[in-house]
């Protein structure tokens, strides 16, 4: 166990990286090819990290905006149900 972090025994948590989810294209229907990391940041403090990052690496200034508004929207709805 990594000091501060808390370890859970069920589910997912245990299970390192697996092939969980099929991604569709929602234009064309078909599954996507290649492989895909989802992330969950509403619940995942980590996810939520991992996208903040994206968002300071990208070249996409919109998206890189867009990014940082949601995760801080997400990270004040849980600050809000902390208190």
């Amino acid at each position: 166990m990594i000091e501060g972090r808390v370890t859970k025994t069920m589910g997912d948590l245990n299970k390192g990286l697996y092939n969980k989810y099929q991604i569709i294209n929602r234009e064309t229907g078909r599954v996507a090819d290649g492989d895909y990391f989802v992330l969950k940041p509403a619940t995942d403090p980590a996810a939520r990290a991992a996208l903040i990052a994206y968002a300071e690496t990208t070249d996409n200034e919109q998206l890189a905006m867009d990014i940082v508004f949601w995760v801080s929207a997400i990270e004040d709805a849980v600050k809000d149900t902390q208190v």
